[in-house]
């Protein structure tokens, strides 16, 4: 079998973790004997222009055992959002007929997200079977605009299979398809293998929280703070790691200032896997209370290490996380995120480690997900009557 993946967005030398998660899930693939091609166009921002960058010319390679087709250029047309439309569906169609004269027959395409590559696709008038997965946040952060809303009942109505990785995100595309087609298949987390111990590995003995995620508005870092500084009394004896950089990361210091907490709230920057991999093994507990998430890799990251986790209710997390392996609170609800962190506490020694990590290699490992994305494609293939 083989399967043209088409990211809207995908790691390359400038953001080597931008859609990493859709690089694994095609090696996962790989692994299970499907041959993966990936198509990467990169539309930058006009006003970011590298004159030294390669553009416009279709270039391929072999990475981990996929074949990678990447073509950079930027979007010339920043403020008319029907001829980037265009213009993208144009690049679509003209470099997937490349691929095919170069790899010959596709059994079915799978695209990510709709915004945008999957308009893209639908407007290229290809008529390859495609399954969509949507990730994108902006559904559930009202950041649509009209162009974009006027094809989305095309691209969703169109696919062979619409998929989604969390119940929140079902609910936000039924306003475009009905909510009894979209399915709701996980991300897979690579996973390393872990050692876990009963011993926590904090030599510390205060208890420690760790957080992570890149510094914006809509990871709520400011809101682990807030609560932190509202239940200071409860939580004299207790430290908070924050992980990764960001655009907030000096409201976030002005912050702990303010609150005089610099004795309790670090800030550690961004992170090498290997500090991400010490930081998980030392900590109690994952915290990260985003006021928006669809699904959240970096919670499964820390269940595999056995570790319990606190999370907001985004229709993201809430999708896995149950009451053994943490603590869900409301959005943007600081005393819950206080009253969770204190609970947390109190009740640590509830949670089994060995059932967290587990559950996570159950539901979220390579193998799982890619067989039923294998399972998938097989089905549509053979409605499609396609061989």
């Amino acid at each position: 079998m083989k399967v043209l993946l088409l990211p809207s967005w995908y790691p390359d030398s400038k953001k080597p973790l931008n859609g990493v998660f859709f690089k694994e899930q095609a090696e996962a693939l790989s692994k299970e004997g499907i041959e993966v091609i990936v198509l990467s166009i990169n539309i930058r921002d006009i006003r970011q222009i590298d004159f030294k960058e390669k553009l416009n010319k279709l270039e391929v390679s072999i990475e981990n055992n996929i074949t990678v087709y990447r073509y950079n250029t930027y979007n010339y047309f920043p403020k008319m959002q029907e001829l980037y439309l265009k213009y993208y569906s144009i690049l679509v169609n003209k470099m997937i007929k490349k691929i095919l004269s170069k790899e010959g027959h596709i059994d079915i395409v799978h695209i990510h997200s709709a915004l945008d590559m999957g308009i893209a696709y639908s407007k290229s008038r290809l008529d390859l079977p495609y399954v969509i997965t949507e990730h994108s946040t902006k559904y559930s952060r009202k950041l649509l605009n009209n162009t974009q809303k006027k094809y989305l009942t095309n691209v969703f109505s169109k696919a062979d299979r619409v998929l989604v990785v969390g119940n929140g995100l079902k609910n936000d595309i039924s306003e475009y398809i009905d909510k009894s087609k979209i399915e709701v298949i996980p991300n897979l987390v690579k996973m390393p293998e872990i050692n876990i111990s009963k011993e926590s590995n904090n030599k510390n003995k205060k208890f420690r929280f760790f957080s992570l995620g890149f510094l914006t508005f809509k990871k709520g870092m400011d809101l682990l703070i807030e609560a932190f500084n509202l239940g200071r009394n409860e939580l004299k004896n207790v430290e908070l790691f924050i992980g990764g950089n960001g655009e907030e990361m000096n409201n976030l210091k002005t912050l702990i200032s303010r609150y005089n907490l610099s004795d309790n709230i670090f800030l550690l920057g961004e992170l090498s896997r290997e500090e991400v991999a010490i930081n998980m093994n030392e900590c109690d507990c994952f915290i990260l209370t985003s006021r928006f998430e669809t699904f959240g890799i970096v919670y499964i990251e820390a269940m595999n290490y056995g570790k319990p986790v606190i999370a907001s209710i985004t229709g993201g997390p809430d999708t896995f996380i149950n009451e053994k392996c943490g603590l869900l609170v409301k959005n943007e609800n600081i005393d819950e995120i206080k009253n969770a962190m204190i609970k947390m506490i109190s009740e640590y020694d509830k949670y089994d480690k060995y059932y967290i990590s587990r559950f996570c290699e159950n539901n979220f490992s390579e193998n799982v997900v890619a067989n039923k994305l294998v399972s998938i494609y097989r089905e549509v293939i053979k409605d499609k009557d396609v061989t």
